[in-house]
């Protein structure tokens, strides 16, 4: 079974006991870092990192969805966020590859709060 974590906090970002807070139009980078079992697993060529944004678990809908191949990196832009609503949403990080292996590596609340980057162009 493969385990999750990245940075606990990066500028504007906190990342806490599964629950993500953003300032609305910030931006932020995220190091990720996947583990099989205690060993750190880096991903193959197959293998596809999505990271989605819903208004709550139960809905399909994705705000915001994320793929990226890399395995260490997610970016969340200015872009991505400033159309949010303040509140909170889930959020979850998956990892999917040709072998039709999809796991769910975290999940949890994503909350977009107000501040000084929140104003709307």
């Amino acid at each position: 079974m493969k385990a999750f974590g990245w940075d606990k906090e990066v500028i504007m970002v906190t990342i806490k006991d599964n629950i993500f807070r953003i300032t609305r139009g910030d931006s932020c980078i995220i190091n990720l870092t996947i583990y099989d079992g205690t060993e750190v697993y880096t991903p193959t060529e197959d293998d596809t990192i999505i990271f989605t944004i819903k208004p709550d678990i139960n809905n399909d809908y994705e705000v915001i969805k994320k793929e990226f191949s890399n395995g260490e990196t997610l970016a969340l832009y200015k872009e991505d966020t400033i159309n949010l609503n303040f509140g909170e949403y889930f959020y979850d990080v998956r990892l999917e590859n040709n072998s039709n292996y999809d796991t769910i590596l975290n999940q949890g609340t994503f909350i977009v709060e107000g501040g000084t980057a929140n104003a709307r162009s």
